[in-house]
């Protein structure tokens, strides 16, 4: 038994360093089918950008983002850095070039901080993201007004974060934990996007 559970453990594990090795896989998902004008958003979770993970895996990533053509929104949603951010910054660069037509946006995840959370929120500011800490922002677009709201995961505070949600503005809410959903469900938050469950949310 104990060899089963070796020989099944060291193949999971093979398997699960090869598919971080790889990159993540694109998912695309469409909220209003059939519809030709809608925003296209990006969402990037759980990099954990640090020892294991570094700049090329980063730029990976980034070709990959690219080669979907014109994006209206870039979303990070946590974990993004695993490490000292002092050390592991530079690694994150290719993010920064992304173009977007609406913006970039963010929220922290667990991981940041364990090591310096509001360093890396001031790193990934530096490259060019707005850093939603229980707060939210509200956007004009081309299919009328958007409103982005955040929350930090380590000081977390949805009431905050989620108060002035409009139920006639299209409203997205951004957590790294799902668990935050029935907060958002309360408020009348039209999307969810969150990370921590490495695409189980």
């Amino acid at each position: 038994i104990s060899l089963i559970i070796l020989g099944t453990t060291s193949v999971l594990a093979v398997v699960g360093f090869l598919t971080a090795w790889w990159g993540p896989a694109v998912r695309h998902i469409s909220l209003s089918p059939g519809t030709e004008n809608r925003l296209r958003i990006v969402q990037v979770s759980d990099l954990h950008v640090g020892i294991w993970i570094g700049r090329r895996y980063v730029a990976r990533v980034v070709r990959q983002i690219e080669a979907l053509g014109p994006i209206d929104l870039l979303i990070l949603t946590g974990d993004i850095g695993d490490g000292d951010p002092k050390r592991h910054f530079e690694n994150l660069a290719p993010l920064g070039k992304i173009p977007t037509r609406l913006g970039k946006f963010a929220v922290s995840g667990n991981h940041e901080g364990y090591w310096d959370e509001s360093e890396w929120n001031a790193r990934i500011r530096a490259l060019g993201f707005q850093m939603l800490e229980n707060e939210s922002v509200h956007l004009d677009t081309p299919l009328g007004p958007l409103s982005i709201h955040g929350v930090s995961d380590a000081r977390p505070n949805t009431k905050r974060a989620l108060a002035d949600v409009s139920p006639n503005v299209y409203s997205i809410f951004l957590a790294h934990q799902p668990k935050h959903a029935d907060a958002a469900i309360a408020a009348g938050v039209r999307l969810q996007l969150s990370g921590h469950t490495h695409a189980g949310q």
